[in-house]
């Protein structure tokens, strides 16, 4: 798409944009087992933007540890009934199993997939222009050039 070009009339549903597992079986082994470091950082960090303060972080942790464990729990078959077009964001050192996104990817019917190299989980903090880019384009055209 050409700057400043308005995007092309879309008779399909909007595109969204996908980071993560559509079921809870498809984190690596190990990943969601934070070190006692990362778990203060997190708390600590919780603390300073959280109306809530740092003494609700536990409740937060607790909540998180549940869903990250539990949750989701969607399968491909799931997932071949989403029509809307689909970007996937990964790193080439993420925190997902590979399988799983290429499962997430053969199941959407509508899905592009982007792997980012020399960078992971936290992708969209580590390389924000490259998504930006990435993720403008395809909410405003619903696929990518590339």
């Amino acid at each position: 798409m050409q700057p400043g070009a308005a995007p092309a009339p879309r008779s399909r549903a909007p595109p969204g944009v996908l980071a993560g597992v559509f079921n809870h079986q498809g984190w690596l082994p190990g990943v969601i087992d934070l070190p006692e470091d990362v778990e203060q950082w997190l708390g600590d960090w919780y603390g300073e933007v959280s109306p809530d303060s740092r003494a609700h972080w536990p409740v937060v942790k607790a909540k998180l540890d549940r869903m990250h464990r539990e949750k989701p729990t969607l399968t491909p078959a799931d997932l071949a009934s989403i029509t809307t077009p689909a970007l996937l964001m990964f790193a080439d050192d993420d925190e997902v199993e590979i399988d799983h996104i290429f499962a997430m990817f053969r199941a959407l019917p509508d899905a592009q997939l982007e792997i980012a190299s020399g960078t992971g989980h936290g992708l969209l903090v580590d390389k924000p222009e490259l998504c930006n880019t990435m993720i403008a384009e395809f909410l405003l055209t619903g696929s990518l050039s590339r």
